[in-house]
């Protein structure tokens, strides 16, 4: 049977040889270490920026955000989560009054307008912590199925006509 020649030749190594062999594979000199050190950061910044290619010190300007960006005027945090006629909330694509509006929606039964001037009902319930109590979701429910999806206002208007009818209820109680 002939040998492969393809084959990689395998070799044994005692304890010692493999030592031996790895104190001589070691930077030896401050300016082998600096040599590798230059190397890996380079590595480093070239997968950083095949991974993440986009501006490292952006200021978070955009549609969403406050003026200034969110780096200086950040948004916060919504005060749970929040889930929109089934979606949940993200807080890259809510602008900030958006979010302003919807930190203040309380649970409760609603009725808004459709830009045709109809009403539609929509519910806002909330989920609590068993074990702290506290506010841990918020669903805001309306029918968007079928036809119903037509002639919505938009987020904003929502959240005013609601805003406002609360306000209305606590002034007349």
């Amino acid at each position: 049977m002939a040998k492969d020649e393809s084959a990689p030749a395998l070799y044994t190594l005692t304890a010692e040889q493999l030592t031996d062999l790895l104190k001589a594979a070691r930077p030896t000199t401050a300016e082998q270490l600096e040599l590798i050190k230059a190397q890996a950061l380079a590595n480093a910044e070239a997968n950083r920026q095949s991974l993440r290619p986009e501006n490292p010190e952006h200021p978070g300007i955009s549609v969403f955000s406050r003026p200034g960006g969110e780096k200086i005027n950040p948004k916060g945090a919504l005060r749970c989560r929040t889930s929109w006629a089934g979606t949940p909330v993200d807080m890259e694509t809510i602008s900030a009054v958006e979010f302003d509006l919807i930190n203040q929606l309380q649970p409760g039964e609603y009725r808004c307008t459709r830009q045709d001037g109809t009403k539609f009902p929509v519910t806002i319930t909330a989920t609590t912590n068993p074990s702290t109590g506290e506010l841990d979701k918020l669903d805001i429910f309306f029918a968007t199925r079928g036809q119903l999806h037509h002639g919505l206002p938009s987020l904003v208007q929502m959240c005013e006509e609601m805003l406002a009818s609360r306000a209305k209820k606590t002034s007349a109680a």
